[in-house]
């Protein structure tokens, strides 16, 4: 059986170094942060608002070349622009921390609530600092 060799990095930033057909050449020279979750926008879980299990998903890092790859190809779409004054050292961590914070406002936790949070890694960090700061 023959490997497929994929650089990983699903959680990155960049400087948008070139752009695609239809993409504004203004957009060359920013920093952004990559949305690595690639979804076709048509499919049935697209259509209800859940691109994380679209049909036809790809994720950069995962299925094809990502954040530690000296170039990765990503959709306008999934980049969004971090302004300057944020430092790269926070920059870094805009993927993981929206994730923690979509996952605390599904939640809702009251001030009654207990969390229980498996796991002191970026990620558990993150939704134990997002489930403090919606108390």
């Amino acid at each position: 059986m023959q490997s497929i060799r994929v650089l990983s990095g699903h959680e990155f930033f960049g400087v948008i170094d070139a752009v695609g057909e239809g993409v504004s050449h203004a957009r060359v020279g920013e920093r952004v942060s990559v949305d690595p979750v690639i979804s076709c926008g048509h499919c049935y879980p697209c259509s209800i608002g859940k691109p994380n299990v679209c049909t036809s998903l790809v994720v950069l890092g995962v299925h094809r070349d990502g954040g530690f790859s000296e170039y990765a190809v990503v959709p306008a779409k999934n980049a969004f622009t971090i302004p300057d004054a944020i430092a790269d050292k926070h920059a870094v961590m805009v993927e993981p921390f929206t994730i923690a914070a979509n996952v605390t406002g599904q939640v809702n936790p009251t001030e009654n609530d207990i969390a229980l949070i498996y796991g002191a890694g970026p990620m558990g960090l993150d939704d134990g600092s997002g489930a403090e700061g919606r108390l």
